[in-house]
């Protein structure tokens, strides 16, 4: 049976298409990349455009601006004040391999850490303190959770506190 000459030329063509947008990653000025082989992190891609083995490889983008998470939490004061309070924390992605590897789902831990620091620095200063001065509170929370943090490939850059 022969195959008529466009018919496998349009079939070839499509083929030959898909590998190629396969194989060019197109990453924003804003964003990394990460590749990976078989789970393992095989490269990170910079903003351009980028050549890739088109098969078996996944590829996870990242954000690398400044991100911000805001929560409202019911918090505690050191003199057994009840408070609510809205927390901003400022951060962003430092090494994307290492948060790729370490916490992949970091936005979620993230939301847990914040609310256990928020809770332990809050809880640590009276209601006065509070009040008066919440960037001292804020300050405090923004290096508590920079500790934790800082080992997944992410890096603080504030926290405030509002009432």
């Amino acid at each position: 049976m022969n195959l008529p000459l466009e018919l496998v030329s349009i079939v070839g063509l499509v083929a030959v298409g898909w590998v190629v947008n396969r194989s060019l990653a197109v990453v924003s000025a804003y964003e990394q990349v990460v590749v990976t082989d078989g789970g393992e992190v095989a490269d990170v891609l910079e903003p351009g455009i980028n050549f890739v083995r088109p098969f078996g490889r996944g590829r996870t983008h990242y954000d690398m601006r400044q991100q911000t998470l805001t929560m409202g939490e019911r918090v505690t004061t050191a003199d057994g004040d009840e408070r609510s309070v809205k927390t901003t924390l400022r951060f962003r992605v430092d090494d994307v391999r290492r948060l790729h590897e370490t916490a992949p789902d970091y936005q979620d831990r993230l939301v847990d850490v914040l609310r256990r620091e928020l809770h332990s620095s809050v809880g640590r200063a009276d209601g006065a303190t509070l009040a008066d001065d919440p960037a001292a509170v804020a300050d405090r929370l923004a290096e508590r959770v920079s500790r934790e943090v800082e080992s997944w490939g992410l890096a603080v850059e504030s926290a405030e506190l509002h009432e």
